[in-house]
């Protein structure tokens, strides 16, 4: 993506929540520069963007300043695409909006589990604690699977979709759901746009050797 002096979206590399946002820029053709936060396990909010709540993305669109990634993507498109409506995310019913909601406690979990990890907790220890936030990504993805097919929007490329699609491909990478417990209309719904260029070009994949560059404490220790 071209930088923009004026655009900064504060994120990093494989963010699922920042993801969103950078699918949506991309789509919408806006410019903007991506600053990469140094610490993820700081309590500085100046190392991200500002935020007082220590969370990516974090968007500073000239003196406009946005937080969470909801919430950026509503800016972009009341200020960039007013009135297209092109994600149908403004035309959510409230089955749409309740599995977007539970699409973000999905992700939220995920945070919590990884962020555990990399801060050194061992999740066995925690008990009930990690076991939860298990449940809460066992039972949204079930939920999903079972609601999702009636009231799914049609339009190409939604924004429940991009939210699905950052979501799933997130919890495969890093494992963190159950595999032995299929979800194939979840897979099929997200596979449709795999091969989208602002889909393919943010995947984990596609910035996991930058993540790795950023946080070498991530990468995996070679075998002794």
């Amino acid at each position: 993506m071209t930088g923009s002096t004026e655009r900064i979206l504060h994120l990093t590399p494989q963010s699922h929540f920042s993801r969103k946002v950078r699918i949506v820029l991309q789509e919408l053709g806006l410019p903007c520069e991506l600053a990469h936060v140094p610490d993820l396990l700081s309590d500085d909010p100046a190392k991200f963007g500002g935020n007082p709540i220590l969370r990516v993305p974090v968007l500073q669109d000239g003196p406009t300043w946005v937080i969470e990634s909801d919430a950026i993507v509503r800016y972009l498109l009341e200020t960039y695409d007013a009135g297209r409506d092109r994600f149908s995310f403004f035309g959510m019913n409230v089955p749409q909006r309740n599995a977007l909601s539970i699409v973000s406690a999905i992700m939220g979990a995920e945070v919590e589990l990884l962020l555990s990890r990399r801060s050194g907790l061992v999740a066995e220890h925690a008990g009930t604690y990690f076991r939860r936030y298990r449940e809460v990504i066992a039972r949204g993805l079930a939920w999903l699977e079972a609601n999702g097919p009636r009231f799914w929007p049609e339009p190409e490329l939604s924004y429940l979709d991009i939210a699905l699609l950052c979501m799933w491909d997130h919890l495969r990478y890093n494992k963190l759901g159950d595999e032995s417990v299929p979800c194939p209309w979840t897979e099929a719904r997200t596979a449709k746009y795999a091969s989208r260029p602002s889909v393919a070009g943010t995947s984990p994949e596609a910035m996991q050797a930058l993540q790795w560059d950023l946080y070498p404490s991530q990468r995996p220790r070679e075998p002794r």
